[in-house]
Formats: structure tokens, C-alpha cells, sequence
């Protein structure tokens, strides 16, 4: 009877163990499920191109945005270059004397 008990105890001994690591197991307590086939995909880096292109694009980029935005930026400096040329025409004859006798001035 000694035998038998020795051998009860040790499985009881072992399943209390078992069971004290289950309940302690803190990984259980996360509350989410480990993730199961998680695929990743990369690119290994002498296939990838990083600059693939980019003199090419960048040339004709420039070109599409610059024919894009001229009629936009152009025509105003057009008019503000125009408008400063005659303002300063404008001042110079105004100062000279030909330009006072015109306006009503006097000859000095």
C-alpha cells in the first residue's frame, strides 16, 4: 500500500505542478491569441532601384510644370515691368526741362 500511495503522490505531484504552471503562465493574460502565420514580404537590396528613372523624370517634370504654371506667373510680371518703365520714363521727363515747361511750371 506504501508503493501505491508513493505513486499517487507523484502523479498528484506532477498535476498540481502542470496545472500551477498553466494558471501562472503569464503570456495567457494578454488576452489575444498568438499570431499565426504572419507573412512578411521583402525585396532583397540588389534588386531594388532606387533611383530608377529619376534623371529621366526629373528633366521632364520640370519641363511639364514650367509649361503648366507660365501662363500663370508670366503675364503679371509682363504688366509690372511694363508699368515700372513707363513710371520711370514718366519721373525722368517730368524732371527735365522740357517736361516742366509742358506741365505749367516755371523755368528756373
Amino acid at each position: 500500500m506504501k508503493d501505491r500511495d508513493k505513486k499517487w503522490r507523484k502523479i498528484r505531484g506532477r498535476k498540481q505542478e502542470n496545472e500551477f504552471e498553466r494558471i501562472a503562465n503569464l503570456s495567457n493574460l494578454s488576452g489575444c491569441p498568438t499570431p499565426q502565420r504572419v507573412a512578411t514580404y521583402s525585396l532583397s537590396p540588389n534588386r531594388q532601384r532606387v533611383l530608377a528613372g529619376a534623371g529621366h523624370a526629373a528633366i521632364f517634370n520640370v519641363f511639364r510644370r514650367f509649361r503648366h504654371q507660365v501662363l500663370y506667373v508670366v503675364p503679371p510680371f509682363v504688366v509690372a515691368y511694363a508699368a515700372m518703365n513707363w513710371a520711370i520714363e514718366r519721373n525722368e521727363f517730368l524732371n527735365s526741362k522740357p517736361g516742366r515747361l509742358l506741365e505749367g511750371g516755371e523755368e528756373e
